[in-house]
């Protein structure tokens, strides 16, 4: 496979990921939201935001990520930025890890869960293969990584208040 390729899958994992908690997240929540409180108490205020929060909101959450990792994708392959592409992977692999570790403390699948082990199989795959290939350096990765996880939680949030005030507007104006 040419690396090319292989870099460009990753907006397509991203996108299958996401499109499967676009379609599950809401309907998953109603019906374990009650558990989701009693035995994680930390997480009643992120529960009520995405209780109020409508597709339509978070498809454009979605939207907003996919456009930026596109185009740090593009950045990526055309200037052959492979460890900033590392770094984004490990995030992404990192995001995929952090729904694992939540299927498994509230002991059911969750959103995302079907899709996370060709998700995860496809970074590893990815991480090993640009290694293997003599296309990273360990400390540029590394710095990659943990700004892309920083990033990556700053945008999330930033995304999900404006993804609120969307919803204020279009409920305010009855549409």
């Amino acid at each position: 496979m040419k690396i090319e390729t292989l870099m460009w899958l990753l907006p397509v994992f991203f996108m299958i990921h996401e499109l499967e908690e676009i379609i599950i997240l809401k309907p998953w929540l109603r019906r374990n939201r009650e558990e989701l409180e009693y035995r994680f108490p930390v997480l009643k205020k992120l529960l009520a935001h995405l209780d109020r929060l409508t597709v339509p909101a978070f498809a454009l959450v979605v939207a907003e990520e996919f456009v930026i990792l596109s185009v740090i994708t593009i950045i990526a392959v055309e200037f052959e930025f492979f460890n900033l592409f590392a770094g984004l992977l490990g995030a992404f692999f990192l995001h995929m890890l952090m729904h694992t570790v939540q299927a498994v403390m509230v002991k059911r699948s969750g959103p995302a869960v079907p899709v996370i082990t060709v998700v995860c199989l496809y970074c590893l795959y990815a991480l090993i293969y640009l290694y293997r290939s003599g296309l990273l350096v360990f400390r540029d990765t590394m710095i990659w990584f943990l700004a892309a996880s920083v990033f990556v939680v700053v945008n999330l949030s930033l995304a999900h208040y404006a993804a609120a005030l969307y919803d204020r507007k279009m409920h305010s104006d009855g549409i």
